[in-house]
């Protein structure tokens, strides 16, 4: 979950609770254990890619979730700014339910980097107040992003895009799924990031360190966890590794080469006398 969120509520003093993800998407069972004990307005989820784990929702977990929006009346925020490969994307949630969800993406991550352009999907009830909130804290919004995106979505320029992304983004896990199998590394792919998950016995901030001595930057897993007192949050252990920095094969495959030489380095073995 992206740490602005956790800010968000701050800011607006709402109160948070925690909801484990398993492989197929959030816990159902939590969520209506939580309804029947408290009045709920929102659940926030990232269904498409969830960050940091890459995981996707299956279909029957988001339609489970949407039956039980509608029996305990509250919304579905759904996150969908990560960029994720076509195979793992589907429709948005919204679509089936236009008057249960909050559907926000971007252009930033899905075709260039540069635009800084989102945008949101309310149910239609909520539209004005949602411009007049945004027309209180935003003055005024240059429209010459939105014009360059929307004559790049008419022309074939964002389908040649969105076909080299993800071939590139396809190339690169190839690459790091090799590396990281010949070590037995855990991992789960889906787009940019590739989340890492150590044994019990290796320790995340260890990684991190020999990683960054082979000029290799990650982030563990704590980074994610919110600094809300009342969340209580199991202790993680694995690393975020984005495949997105380098612009070229030969940074990339020099990145691996880096990589590689910090995993020799990791699994190696010392007798430390004190």
């Amino acid at each position: 979950m992206l740490p602005g969120f956790y800010h968000a509520c701050h800011s607006l003093k709402l109160s948070l609770a925690q909801v484990n993800v398993h492989s197929d998407g959030i816990d159902l069972a939590q969520i209506e254990a939580l309804c029947k004990s408290r009045t709920i307005k929102a659940v926030y989820i990232t269904p498409n890619c969830q960050n940091p784990t890459n995981i996707c929702y299956s279909s029957n977990n988001l339609n489970a979730l949407l039956a039980l929006s509608r029996r305990y009346n509250f919304f579905i925020i759904e996150d969908d700014v990560n960029y994720c490969l076509p195979e793992y994307w589907r429709l948005p949630l919204w679509q089936q339910a236009p008057d249960r969800v909050f559907y926000i993406s971007s252009f930033s991550k899905y075709f260039a980097g540069g635009l800084r352009a989102g945008y949101l999907l309310p149910p239609r009830l909520w539209e004005q107040p949602i411009l007049k909130q945004i027309h209180s804290e935003c003055w005024a919004v240059s429209s010459m992003n939105f014009e360059l995106i929307m004559r790049a979505i008419k022309s074939n320029e964002f389908t040649y895009n969105q076909t080299k992304l993800a071939d590139e983004i396809r190339y690169r896990i190839e690459q790091i799924k090799k590396l990281l199998q010949t070590y037995e590394i855990d991992a789960q792919f889906a787009s940019l990031n590739v989340y890492i998950r150590l044994s019990q016995s290796q320790n995340m901030f260890e990684f991190c360190s020999v990683l960054k001595a082979h000029k290799v930057i990650v982030r563990t897993l704590d980074s994610f966890i919110p600094e809300v007192p009342a969340l209580k949050v199991d202790n993680p252990n694995g690393v975020r590794l984005t495949l997105g920095g380098p612009a070229t094969w030969a940074e990339f495959d020099l990145g691996i080469t880096r990589v590689e030489a910090a995993l020799q380095q990791f699994n190696q073995t010392f007798e430390v006398v004190i």
